[in-house]
């Protein structure tokens, strides 16, 4: 959770959210959007089952994954499978340029 990453960034969980808070973003929000874009690449690879994703992203079940996906794309994973929707391209960059955006020169160590 935010405490691990706060740790990794070798910040207090505390000076994190203060800095999440300031930019009007919050810790879900952005583990949201790192889920939804991580999931989309994994739906689109016929070989990696459902289940396998939803444990990969560190849903409590498969059901818990397919509500919160269905909220991301308006379709379950399996509609979203079979429809074979290419149109999105993750952007696993993001990851990056989270933990540069809120670090960048102020001294404190990115992961």
């Amino acid at each position: 959770g935010i405490e691990t990453i706060s740790q990794d960034l070798n910040v207090s969980t505390r000076s994190l959210q203060n800095k999440l808070k300031s930019e009007l973003v919050s810790y879900q929000t952005l583990l949201d959007e790192v889920r939804k874009e991580i999931a989309i690449s994994y739906i689109e690879k016929p070989d990696i089952t459902i289940n396998d994703i939803a444990f990969i992203l560190a849903f409590s079940d498969q059901s818990a994954f397919s509500h919160s996906f269905k909220r991301w794309t308006g379709k379950s994973p399996q509609e979203y499978r079979k429809s074979s929707h290419k149109n999105y391209k993750p952007k696993a960059s993001n990851i990056f340029l989270f933990k540069f955006r809120f670090f960048p020169t102020n001294g404190w160590q990115c992961m």
